[in-house]
């Protein structure tokens, strides 16, 4: 529907992230991430490459008593929703036991 994006979206690599419209694209297919899979994803994306500790992940979340298990599940539940558009998908990197991190290749 729309031209080329919308002005508040950011391109990350192949993925379009709109923090406004809560819009995310992976190679122009629409993602369908939950609310908090949202706010960790844009946290995670905001300097691509950096390390993002479980804290910062679990503050994103906006909710109390979460667990580093936690993040894990909603980081696992996001990676499933990009490989469901493609495969090949693995920019979302573990970082043992300090949190995530999004790796652009």
């Amino acid at each position: 529907q729309s031209q080329g994006g919308s002005a508040t979206a950011k391109m990350v690599g192949e993925m379009s992230i709109d923090q406004e419209a809560l819009l995310v694209s992976w190679k122009h297919q629409p993602i369908n991430l939950s609310g908090t899979e949202f706010r960790m994803l844009a946290k995670l994306v905001r300097v691509p490459g950096h390390a993002v500790s479980y804290d910062t992940l679990m503050n994103a979340t906006m909710q109390s008593l979460v667990t580093n298990n936690t993040i894990n599940t909603h980081m696992r539940n996001i990676r499933k929703k990009f490989e469901s558009v493609d495969p090949q998908f693995n920019c979302i990197k573990s970082e043992y036991g300090f949190g995530y991190r999004w790796s652009a290749k």
